[in-house]
């Protein structure tokens, strides 16, 4: 797994699999990995941090989305509320929404994925269609990868 993305860190354990999912935003993607229920948001603007990570706090039995957001927020069309955890943190930080955008995928999607730690911090994981999340540590910067 982690031979696939050129990169300094070194990973410190080996891989783990499990369940995630992926959204795509107007400005980044948030992808959420079962193994340790973190929601990560990964901004596809130069401000730093480029990337975030967030507890998944959504529980079933919570509200999936809040429709008095459509009412009051400047929508852009074909863009969609997240649901579930996602929304949460969407709702709930405001500099998120901001960063962010909107979704532009309805509906996230679920995969599975792997999962490998670096010695300085940093993680890589798959994505949906086998590519590598690189994400440095500190939220300093990330990449996406494509296998060779």
């Amino acid at each position: 797994f982690y031979e696939h993305v050129d990169v300094t860190a070194c990973p410190v354990e080996h891989e783990v699999e499990g369940y995630a999912t992926l959204q795509r935003f107007e400005i980044g993607y948030m992808v959420w990995l079962s193994f340790n229920n973190k929601i990560y948001v990964i901004y596809h603007t130069a401000e730093t941090p480029r990337w975030s990570s967030y507890d998944d706090v959504w529980q079933e039995g919570m509200p999936e989305r809040d429709d008095s957001w459509y009412t009051r927020e400047n929508q852009p069309p074909q863009t969609w509320q997240p649901r579930r955890g996602f929304g949460e943190i969407w709702r709930r930080f405001e500099d998120v929404r901001y960063r962010i955008g909107w979704a532009v995928q309805e509906w996230e999607t679920p995969y599975m994925s792997r999962f490998q730690a670096g010695q300085d911090g940093s993680m890589m994981f798959q994505d949906p269609y086998n590519n590598i999340f690189y994400l440095q540590a500190r939220g300093e910067d990330w990449g996406l990868y494509r296998p060779r």
